[in-house]
């Protein structure tokens, strides 16, 4: 501090942030200052608290920043993370359609075989039943002759 007045590098040292941003606020806010010999800004008190306000508004402003920088983040991934569960749903919807679709084939192929041999057993018992009928009518043929010998010589 010279004359009362403080440089770029003082005030950029007291408030730990870098003289480019101080040069950056005098321009931007027009913060009132003076140059020196060297063309160098100096800078009153006054101005020092000034740029003190500002610092702390700017480091506000900058975590506020951040903290939006991170929700907006958290946010993107939690959509992200959303889409990733909806596709994996419609995945496992499909797998369980193509699992459901090959067990109603599989019971259809199941059925149709049972059908054949529900056939085969009702043609068996239809054969084994006209077979059975065959052989009584058979028997009643052979057995009315018989009868009818036995009652010619009978009478």
């Amino acid at each position: 501090m010279v004359n009362g007045t403080l440089k770029t590098k003082d005030i950029a040292n007291e408030l730990q942030i870098a003289p480019a941003t101080v040069l950056n606020w005098a321009k931007k806010y027009k913060v009132p200052h003076t140059k020196n010999q060297q063309g160098h800004f100096c800078f009153s008190m006054e101005s020092f608290e000034y740029f003190k306000q500002l610092s702390g508004s700017q480091k506000e402003d900058i975590l506020e920043e951040r903290e939006n920088a991170a929700s907006n983040e958290v946010i993107y991934r939690l959509e992200q993370l959303e889409e990733n569960l909806k596709m994996l749903e419609r995945m496992i919807s499909n797998k369980a359609d193509e699992i459901v679709s090959f067990q109603v084939f599989e019971h259809r192929s199941d059925l149709e075989q049972l059908q054949l041999r529900l056939d085969s057993i009702e043609k068996s018992l239809e054969e084994q039943k006209n077979t059975s009928l065959l052989a009584e009518q058979a028997e009643k043929i052979e057995k009315k002759p018989r009868r009818l010998l036995a009652n010619i010589f009978s009478i």
